[in-house]
């Protein structure tokens, strides 16, 4: 394998690692703390544990799609993939907005278009540091699917190299641990063939993309 793929990987496997040591942490401190306490400490680390492993589940479901090959599955039903945004976002300072089959939406998605919507997700809350709303909308248009992720809250911004690369185009030898994810969302679009946009404005910042049904 060429070196600066590698080096893509291990970037993104840093990642990775990085959203998953979190609440994994957090589960084994708990199991020490059960092990070490009078079982009147019970009911207080039981709900840390809980929580901690639910959100490290959750995002393990999330990765699998928008990261890896899941399953085999060629495509996704839009229920389905909310279902997954709302796991990732649920403990997280943004919130999901992302109605339930309003009119218009598309039903499913392929493989390949729902990685890139789940990818503008991860990339739309990473916009929102003091938390805020991300909002998705999906419609069917002819053979495309438009998909639109804005992120909106107090200072909604992503950093301007970050931007760079997702504006495109951009030299795998330059990506960066705080740029992989921008990288790697630019390369899912192009590989499919679809279009991938940037839109600021004061407090927002949309991801627009037209991708193959």
């Amino acid at each position: 394998m060429p070196q600066m793929e590698m080096r893509i990987l291990e970037l993104l496997c840093s990642r990775l690692c990085h959203d998953l040591v979190g609440p994994i942490g957090a589960v084994n401190n708990g199991i020490e703390l059960l092990e070490e306490s009078d079982p009147a400490m019970a009911s207080e680390v039981l709900p840390l544990v809980t929580t901690s492993a639910r959100q490290a589940w959750r995002r393990l479901d999330f990765f699998r799609v928008a990261f890896g090959f899941a399953g085999g599955r060629t495509s996704w039903p839009a229920a389905d993939l909310r279902r997954y945004a709302s796991g990732w976002l649920e403990d997280g300072k943004a919130r999901l907005d992302w109605p339930e089959g309003p009119p218009g939406e598309a039903g499913e998605l392929d493989g390949s278009a729902a990685k890139l919507l789940l990818n503008m997700i991860l990339l739309g809350a990473e916009a929102l540091p003091r938390g805020g709303r991300v909002s998705v909308a999906l419609q069917a248009a002819g053979p495309v699917s438009r998909i639109g992720v804005t992120a909106a809250g107090p200072v909604a911004a992503l950093h301007e190299r970050v931007a760079a690369v997702l504006e495109g185009p951009s030299r795998a030898e330059d990506v960066e641990a705080r740029t992989v994810q921008a990288y790697f969302t630019r390369r899912l679009a192009d590989a499919m063939g679809a279009s991938l946009r940037l839109d600021r404005g004061e407090g927002r910042l949309t991801l627009l993309a037209d991708a193959p049904c």
